[in-house]
């Protein structure tokens, strides 16, 4: 679940995003890296090399070289396929994104695995939100029985989980798209 839920979850969004026009442009960005150094949390600098170097060199492609398109909003999918799943209303996230993922979990008929805790955790879209690009972070973290445990295996996966996190994310997508690039057009 830690880390390839999320990584297989937007492989199996691409072909479904492929088949729809928007206004936005999608970019799928796979960072999980931080289990690949040696285990420390340092206040995340070494767990979030990943999305620190991307938007540092996306801020200077687009500032400097202006080469790059303005990161309008970022949604993080992290840890979202376990069996008892329970995404918690991530408390770094930006507001207006919580707001745009609750309504897209009720529309989805999915609010009974949404928002029962509520929980700041540093993940990988804190670089993003230090730049002031808005980002909410899927994640089921608070009281997962397997983060970083032995049991952290396919048998504690669910396909039902992962549909259920893509029916959300596929429903909220426009909401951002709306929200965030063509009413600032």
């Amino acid at each position: 679940n830690d880390g390839a839920s999320g990584v297989g979850l937007l492989l199996a969004l691409a072909a479904a995003l492929a088949k729809t026009e928007r206004e936005a442009t999608l970019e799928l960005v796979f960072f999980d890296g931080e289990e690949s150094l040696d285990w420390s949390w340092n206040n995340a600098a070494r767990a979030l090399f990943g999305s620190r170097r991307f938007v540092r060199k996306h801020r200077d492609d687009a500032a400097v070289l202006g080469k790059a398109p303005r990161i309008e909003a970022m949604v993080l999918l992290d840890m979202v396929g376990r069996t008892d799943l329970h995404i918690q209303e991530e408390l770094y996230s930006t507001t207006e994104l919580r707001k745009l993922l609750w309504s897209a979990a009720v529309a989805t008929g999915n609010r009974d695995v949404f928002f029962r805790d509520a929980e700041a955790a540093s993940d990988d879209h804190v670089p993003f939100l230090e730049v002031g690009i808005p980002a909410i972070d899927l994640i089921d973290l608070r009281g997962n029985p397997h983060w970083h445990q032995k049991t952290d295996t396919v048998e504690n996966m669910s396909a039902a989980s992962l549909q259920r996190v893509a029916d959300v994310v596929l429903t909220m997508l426009p909401a951002i798209e709306s929200a965030y690039v063509t009413r600032r057009d």
